[in-house]
């Protein structure tokens, strides 16, 4: 996901630029707030990181978690939702190396 970010920073788009997000930029910004590093977040955390005022970003990820693609800790953290990782796993390149790294049932039998 670093190199989406640093492609992403390196080419603002005019919104960007402007100050201005469109909505599908702002939702994406939220979810773009976790990586490698940040894999559990506050609101807090979300909003400064996704460039949002805490109400939008509360906003959003209520919608988010009401869809499945975040998922809130006891504690009131926000992780990426298995929503998220279900559409990951239809990438074709994704589904290919699923097909390589499971064995094949002939395999197991041999065993």
């Amino acid at each position: 996901m670093s190199s989406i970010r640093s492609a992403r920073s390196a080419q603002p788009d005019r919104a960007e630029a402007c100050g201005q997000m469109t909505a599908a930029q702002r939702v994406l910004a939220v979810l773009d707030a976790f990586d490698e590093e940040h894999l559990v977040l506050t609101l807090s955390e979300i909003s400064r990181r996704a460039g949002l005022s805490l109400s939008t970003a509360h906003r959003l990820v209520g919608e988010l978690r009401q869809w499945g693609a975040l998922e809130r800790s006891a504690e009131g953290r926000y992780a990426i939702g298995m929503r998220v990782l279900e559409l990951g796993s239809l990438e074709p390149q994704g589904l290919r190396l699923r097909e390589v790294a499971l064995p094949t049932s002939a395999t197991c039998r041999r065993r």
